[in-house]
């Protein structure tokens, strides 16, 4: 018993106690978050009335609240200490939380100390350990290759390495914009981890947000005709929007990577070691989506795209989509002819080869040999004046759909299936893109089983050239 109140300590999720403790949160403008394993409540002595409560879990301390009409009498103070002593006792000695930035200095007061924050979300921990990892990381990480370092990334299982899901949001209020909050905090976690992997800088962390970002956009897109979306799962029976989610945590690192590559390396040798960084991220992909192929090509198209960045970033400080573009052309040309030299010679096993052996079709290969040109016109499409993004990037979709030949609808289909979505899509951007008319697109794709994942790619390839040359003219 402390000043007047004293504690109760309720142990899981069952209990009438954590009806008052709801109530208790909800009165403070919190709501009640059930993953708890050990709850604090304090009560008043004389009428044993709710005065605070806290809870936590593993190694988060979750739903700090003290009545309005109790503050100023040292009950936060008691229930840190509780919690405290718990984590303590169980070995835990690390240990933090996420809360409203707002609450820094309530927190910092009872010894919890900042780890990275955005305007809706501060993470805290209970010691100043997060430089002093950072920099153990960047000592460790000196000699690894960039396939290594991501791995060490992904290996590490840190008190810090928080995806989204693992955030709590008891004191967000809005949440319909709760994963959108937690998503932008534990992109800005994983940058600074990754970065200290990769032996990176302010750039390196900025450039994990943006991929992360684009792929992310990508998928958010809609209405997209035969794709995964918000709205529906297109023509795709084994992915949704949650498998994309997932498939970007496996690849914006590896895409990252690929980034300091170009940074690092000479223009003859960016391909080889890019490539190698290529087949590690899709195998993190497959692992990560249970074997659902989400974002191959694009690994391929928006690697050789994010070196090419890198390398021009640091011969010239700036970011130039069409310099960015036909660099690519000129470091990947000599390879992937030979790549087709080869493939002339023995018999097809990937569907882009047997693909080129029916048709002449040379797929994203070709694409980067040529500098992305439907990629090009797209870009100039999507610098246009739009009412918003989403609009903006499905302007940008039917660009590349009405051109490209997107060997994701071959192996689906036919070569009539192309030509219809070439046709389709350019008459739609002639007449006016409507919503209407794209979720009719959408079911007649749906019935033909057409699936533009080819273009799908390139319009994650586009979001970040237009951010990063957004960046640039700043």
């Amino acid at each position: 018993m402390e000043n007047g109140f004293y504690i109760e300590e309720i142990y899981g999720n069952q209990g009438k106690e954590l009806q008052e403790v709801q109530r208790l949160l909800e009165a403070a403008g919190l709501s009640y978050d059930p993953l708890r394993e050990y709850t604090v409540l304090v009560r008043e002595e004389s009428t044993s009335e709710p005065a605070g409560t806290g809870a936590l879990s593993g190694h988060l301390l979750k739903c700090v609240a003290v009545a309005e009409q109790y503050r100023g009498q040292g009950i936060s103070g008691m229930i840190m200490g509780k919690l405290f002593e718990y984590m303590y006792e169980h070995g835990r000695m690390q240990f933090g939380g996420f809360t409203k930035p707002k609450n820094l200095g309530i927190f910092s007061h009872e010894g919890l100390n900042p780890v990275c924050s955005t305007d809706h979300i501060i993470f805290l921990e209970n010691r100043k350990q997060f430089e002093k990892t950072l920099a153990g990381i960047r000592v460790e990480s000196e000699e690894y290759s960039f396939p290594e370092a991501v791995h060490a990334f992904e290996a590490d299982h840190s008190f810090y390495n928080k995806d989204a899901e693992e955030i709590p949001d008891y004191f967000i209020q809005d949440k319909e914009k709760s994963p959108e909050y937690r998503q932008e905090i534990s992109d800005l976690i994983h940058a600074e981890l990754l970065s200290a992997y990769l032996g990176g800088d302010e750039e390196t962390k900025r450039m994990y947000r943006l991929c992360a970002k684009a792929l992310r956009e990508e998928v958010n897109t809609t209405p997209k005709p035969g794709l995964v979306d918000l709205h529906d799962n297109g023509s795709h029976q084994d992915m949704n929007v949650q498998t994309f989610y997932q498939s970007t945590y496996a690849v914006a690192p590896y895409l990252t990577a690929m980034f300091q590559a170009g940074r690092r390396y000479s223009k003859e040798d960016i391909f080889p070691v890019i490539r190698r960084i290529g087949i590690d991220a899709e195998k993190a992909m497959l692992e990560r989506t249970d074997h659902v192929n989400t974002h191959k090509g694009m690994i391929f198209s928006m690697g050789i795209i994010l070196a090419c960045a890198g390398y021009l970033y640091e011969q010239t400080g700036r970011y130039v989509p069409e310099e960015i573009l036909s660099f690519a052309s000129e470091i990947s040309k000599p390879i992937m002819e030979q790549d087709f030299l080869r493939m002339d010679q023995k018999e097809p096993e990937s569907h882009g080869e047997k693909l080129y052996r029916k048709y002449g079709i040379r797929g994203v290969r070709g694409q980067a040999m040529d500098g992305f040109p439907e990629l090009k016109e797209a870009l100039a499409c999507g610098r246009r004046e739009y009412p918003d993004r989403n609009t903006r990037n499905l302007h940008i979709l039917l660009s590349v759909m009405k051109n490209l030949d997107d060997t994701n609808i071959l192996s689906r289909g036919t070569m009539e299936d192309m030509k219809y979505v070439r046709q389709a899509s350019g008459e739609l951007l002639e007449k006016g893109m409507t919503m209407q008319a794209l979720q009719g697109m959408n079911e007649e794709f749906v019935r033909r089983n057409i699936s533009p994942g080819g273009a799908a790619d390139m319009l994650a390839a586009g979001i970040l050239l237009l951010d990063l040359e957004q960046i640039s003219e700043q």
